[in-house]
């Protein structure tokens, strides 16, 4: 309710040129927004508006090198959901190369055009030769890979999230079920 009363109090200022940004997972924020004449946007796999890591302009690193700087961002994306340690030196080198190479286009065109999207690098690296690139476009699935080292079967169906969603798997060893990591769908 304090929070409410703080928001309220900073939209009426007539002094506040701020723009407020509230997220709002439980969506318990939105009838105030929309009475304060803000605009709710609903962010999620099912929804039509989409947040893409990938989005880059010219103006993203200042004086620095925005690719370098999207490839550490691309990174710390996976090992923040892959856990830290899980991405080995090897496939920390295909991924910063892979996130290079999906930006070359975008480059070239001077930033303009839809940017590269996490499909896009999930594409290219399926492309490359090595099998840990593979190993590293898997994770991101909802399709993992046909042959299974393990003697469980892994499942051929797809997340219905995954159109520009990141996805991951999760495999639940001691139950032998596979499951979407975005919407938490066991297959």
């Amino acid at each position: 309710m304090l929070a409410k009363n703080e928001l309220t109090g900073v939209v009426l200022d007539p002094d506040n040129t701020d723009d407020i940004l509230v997220v709002d997972p439980d969506g318990e924020y939105a009838p105030l927004i929309e009475a304060l004449g803000g605009t709710v946007l609903k962010i999620s796999a099912s929804s039509p508006n989409h947040i893409n890591a990938m989005d880059i302009n010219a103006d993203y690193a200042g004086e620095d090198d925005p690719i370098l700087l999207k490839i550490e961002f691309i990174m710390s994306l996976c090992e923040q959901i892959m856990g830290s340690g899980k991405l080995g030196a090897q496939e920390r080198s295909i991924l910063g190369r892979c996130v290079n190479e999906v930006y070359q286009d975008y480059l070239q065109r001077g930033f303009t055009g839809e940017p590269p999207t996490l499909k896009d690098l999930y594409s290219v690296l399926l492309d490359q030769p090595d099998p840990e690139a593979r190993s590293v476009a898997w994770r991101w699935s909802c399709s993992p890979p046909e042959a299974s080292t393990s003697s469980h079967t892994r499942p051929t169906s797809t997340c219905p999230a995954v159109s520009s969603a990141l996805i991951f798997w999760t495999w639940a060893s001691s139950f032998g079920l596979w499951g979407c990591w975005s919407c938490w769908t066991p297959l």
